[in-house]
């Protein structure tokens, strides 16, 4: 389900709903609210929540950010309950013990995001609960939506144990298929704001125990800044949209969908886009022309050899005999990242470098892998997190 709220009428939309009537929108340049991982991830959490929203999202200045965080987080939680509910049979009920993921290496206040994270999924399961079953179906009204976030807490608390940071879960989620050996990983994580690498070794210290260290580097820049670029190169080559009010129209159309535009123009190699009887035309290589793009790529090829160099210094001087590279998130399958990997492994650092399968060999060889192993890079954060150890948890990390 589309992560994404949208503010119309006095009225909430939750998920696929709220894309669409962004999406036929006609007032404005109005947006849907998403990608909640990046707004949970930011530098100051403390000092985002009580911040509004531009008046893009939010017109008439009714939510704070945490109000809208919350009811997001409420809509989540009313899936999971739903998919337990009616898909999933489980003895005992649903999951008792909860872990969340976030980008970033936010270790110098690790303790004070945690109790702020826990807060937010407080509020929004007692939020859940004043709210009507399935009430993500329909728009929610601004008197409803203020009423729940009034709510008490529920009686019964949600058991959040700790953290995982993206990259972590995503290395977590290899795990199986080298736990009994030493080795190297590093991950490449790109999702829609950051794009984190971790760098990790697993290896027996004297005593025989197994140690984990990790290194660890994020940047923000990610695919929503390519899909920024895709959005100012299809504005640039519609010529037939002279007035302010054609390319505002064309804008609100695009914005909701240019993840989905961005995943076809890299499948497809060009988009033919219809609009006000007009046809824009635009191809892969007018997106890998622009300036805004080369400027992605080179910064994330930096940073990645850095990191590779890094990493392979500190293999070879634990003798460890080679270093896995895993590439997770949304932006995991572009040409450009595919082939900065190509080039990883193709290096002479005196520590062989291989690029890992796009799914483990432990989901390869189970009775899901049809349905998981073509999505396991969508995927890998959500099924690491879970299965991290805990010396991969945040509150373990720093000074929580």
């Amino acid at each position: 389900m589309p992560s994404a709220l949208y503010l119309a009428d006095r009225s909430i939309h939750f998920g696929p709903d709220a894309l669409d009537r962004v999406q036929r929108s006609t007032v404005g340049k109005r947006e849907a609210l998403q990608s909640f991982k990046l707004l949970l991830g930011t530098n100051d959490l403390e000092a985002f929540l009580p911040t509004r929203p531009s008046r893009r999202i939010d017109p008439e200045g009714v939510f704070s950010y945490r109000d809208l965080i919350v009811l997001y987080l409420a809509y989540f939680l009313a899936l999971i309950d739903h998919a337990f509910r009616e898909d999933i049979v489980i003895d005992g009920g649903s999951a008792e013990v909860w872990r969340y993921t976030r980008p970033g290496w936010f270790t110098d206040r690790t303790q004070n995001d945690h109790a702020l994270t826990v807060d937010l999924f407080e509020r929004a399961e007692a939020v859940r609960l004043a709210l009507p079953d399935k009430f993500w179906l329909s728009p929610l009204s601004y008197e409803a939506a203020q009423t729940a976030l009034l709510a008490p807490s529920s009686a019964e608390r949600l058991n959040i144990e700790a953290g995982v940071f993206e990259a972590s879960a995503a290395a977590a989620a290899y795990l199986p298929d080298v736990v009994d050996k030493a080795w190297s990983m590093i991950v490449v994580d790109m999702g829609a704001g950051t794009t984190d690498f971790g760098s990790y070794m697993r290896f027996p210290d004297a005593c025989g125990e197994s140690k984990l260290v990790s290194l660890d580097h994020t940047i923000a820049v990610a695919g929503d800044d390519i899909d920024r670029s895709l959005l100012n190169v299809i504005i640039k080559k519609a010529k037939s949209f002279q007035t302010s009010r054609e390319r505002g129209g064309l804008w609100r159309h695009l914005l909701p969908s240019i993840r989905a535009r961005k995943e076809e123009i890299f499948a497809r190699g060009h988009l033919d886009i219809e609009f006000f009887g007009y046809r824009v035309n635009c191809s892969v290589r007018d997106l890998q022309r622009s300036r805004d793009y080369r400027a992605i790529v080179r910064l994330i090829r930096k940073d990645f050899a850095a990191v590779v160099s890094r990493t392979a210094r500190n293999a070879k001087q634990h003798n460890l005999a080679e270093t896995i590279v895993v590439a997770t998130g949304g932006g995991a399958e572009l040409p450009f990242m595919s082939d900065m990997l190509r080039r990883a492994t193709a290096r002479r650092s005196g520590v062989p470098v291989r690029l890992a399968p796009s799914a483990p060999r432990w989901i390869a060889q189970s009775d899901f892998r049809e349905e998981v192993s073509p999505i396991f890079h969508q995927l890998a954060i959500a099924i690491g997190g879970a299965m991290a150890p805990r010396e991969l948890l945040i509150r373990s990390v720093g000074v929580a």
